[in-house]
């Protein structure tokens, strides 16, 4: 006996790719947005406090159905002449991450170049604009042996003897598309650390053409986000963190707070913290998750980990179960940091 959840994988991907004749395809994401700063804006390459970044993010979503998604994200950044050309900087950096989902393994792969210029605006070096763009090259894929028709049901069981219909046109497509941000870096002060961006992604809306009819268009997809660092006292801090995306008909808000914990006030170039909050994301307009994550900064590495608590009308569907998500990143310098010149602090989200 075949498993129903072959046929409803059929379902699911006749609703996202074939009806209608031309669908809309929709972004990754993830609930530490501020850790995925490639993903959301061009404009943050080498956004850092060091000269290179690099680390990986893992997303699992909804285990409580068949074969959930499950999206695992690498990426690499540089800063360079920081401290050389005042407070202007040029950074360049490389994504790429998979989303996989559904008995018939749907995927989405994707590489990203991107590359970014900062430059400091006045002398008190309190202010900086930077303009990025991105060039992604994405590869649909799906495993259409997983895969069972209407065609093949004789009329009493599902027979696989029948050869199926003549559906899937192709198991991969490749497509490329670009992206382009602002982002605006403000300290006005020592106890407040702001930026704020604006960026939009799949600006050709290129198509991905995997089955005879019809094609999946990415939709462009804007986005709007800032965060900023409140230095109350030690041994805490206050950090805030905000997002606004919109593609197609979705409308999505992700906006929170972390509580930012000193555990070593000796070492000021990188110190030990802990920093724990919760988040709250809507989707059109809809309460959605809560979100709650927590981060430990330790010298060069930062290990962060997120659940999301599903509080959506999908509740009962997934037993309440939503995502967990992890995220490793180490920064480094090329330079010790006594040779370094003054630049301005980045926010710690």
């Amino acid at each position: 006996m075949y498993s129903i959840k072959n046929i409803l994988g059929l379902i699911l991907l006749l609703i996202t790719i074939v009806s209608p004749k031309i669908s809309s395809s929709q972004d990754i994401h993830f609930s530490q947005f501020y850790a995925s700063r490639l993903i959301v804006n061009p404009a943050m390459t080498g956004f850092i406090n060091e000269e290179y970044r690099v680390g990986a993010q893992f997303r699992s979503q909804w285990n409580g159905f068949t074969n959930g998604y499950t999206t695992i994200g690498a990426s690499a950044e540089g800063s360079f002449f920081k401290g050389r050309w005042r407070d202007d900087y040029f950074g360049a950096g490389l994504q790429m991450y998979r989303d996989f989902a559904g008995d018939a393994a749907l995927g989405n792969n994707t590489i990203a170049l991107s590359g970014a210029y900062s430059k400091g605006l006045g002398n008190d070096g309190r202010h900086a604009l930077a303009l990025g763009f991105q060039a992604l090259a994405y590869q649909l894929t799906i495993n259409p042996g997983d895969l069972y028709f209407d065609n093949q049901y004789n009329g009493v069981i599902l027979d696989t003897d029948i050869p199926p219909s003549s559906f899937v046109n192709s198991a991969s497509d490749i497509s490329f598309d670009l992206a382009a941000g602002l982002n605006y870096h403000f300290i006005p002060g020592d106890a407040f650390n702001f930026y704020a961006g604006i960026s939009a992604y799949q600006i050709l809306e290129s198509e991905a053409n995997l089955l005879t009819e019809g094609v999946a268009k990415r939709n462009r997809r804007y986005t709007a986000h800032f965060a900023g660092d409140f230095y109350v006292s030690r041994p805490m801090n206050i950090l805030i963190a905000g997002m606004y995306l919109q593609q197609a008909s979705l409308r999505q808000i992700n906006t929170g707070f972390m509580l930012q914990f000193f555990l070593d006030d000796h070492n000021l170039e990188s110190p030990t913290r802990f920093n724990i909050g919760t988040f709250l994301r809507y989707s059109s307009p809809l309460p959605d998750a809560l979100i709650v994550s927590a981060r430990m900064d330790y010298q060069n590495v930062s290990l962060g980990m997120s659940y999301d608590f599903n509080i959506s009308g999908l509740n009962t569907s997934s037993d309440f179960r939503g995502a967990y998500e992890l995220s490793l990143f180490y920064n480094g310098l090329f330079t010790t940091a006594g040779q370094r010149n003054f630049v301005m602090p980045c926010p710690s989200l």
